[in-house]
């Protein structure tokens, strides 16, 4: 029973384990602020995209580099709760091998990453989720094997066919 629970608590889908990368987040104000002072930011940040002093709301708009700025503004936070999660499955996996004499089956450690090609949060910031998971896995001495299945939704998908010809290649460009 307490095996159960621990798996529960493992792959729960609780609210803290969420994060808004665009809530309430200024990236005019952000840029204003970090630019200058931030190299990385600085290394890959291309200044020819003009942000709007708005607050974004819903996503990146299909600009995959303001994706990319919504997660290195909370890249701490994003690499916090990948830790923990690659941690507290590792922890509970010896607990079970252990626990219940099964046979271990190796170092292997397989992550499953799903993400939407439609916009720029997710196509954004998936090669940095993909690495941040990775050093995560790497850390607990386990090898990454990872899955990633990226997708275009048909209600995106369908309401692209609406629009003309060269509005429906720029949105699978994306």
């Amino acid at each position: 029973k307490q095996q159960n629970q621990d798996i529960v608590k493992t792959f729960s889908e609780a609210d803290e384990e969420y994060i808004g990368l665009s809530t309430d987040f200024n990236a005019y104000a952000y840029l204003q602020e970090n630019y200058a002072k931030d190299k990385d930011l600085r290394e890959w940040w291309d200044n020819r995209y003009s942000v709007s002093p708005q607050y974004q709301e819903w996503g990146a708009k299909r600009v995959r580099q303001l994706g990319r700025l919504f997660l290195h503004h909370k890249h701490l936070q994003v690499e916090s709760i990948i830790q923990q999660k690659v941690s507290d499955t590792c922890t509970l996996y010896e607990d079970l091998v252990r626990g219940q004499n099964l046979a271990d089956v190796g170092s292997n450690f397989r992550v499953y990453i799903i993400s939407s090609s439609c916009g720029g949060t997710g196509s954004g910031i998936f090669l940095d989720v993909l690495y941040k998971v990775w050093r995560a896995v790497m850390s607990q001495g386990r090898i990454p094997e990872v899955r990633a299945f990226i997708f275009m939704s048909g209600i995106y998908e369908e309401e692209a066919r609406k629009r003309s010809l060269e509005l429906v290649q720029a949105h699978r460009a994306n």
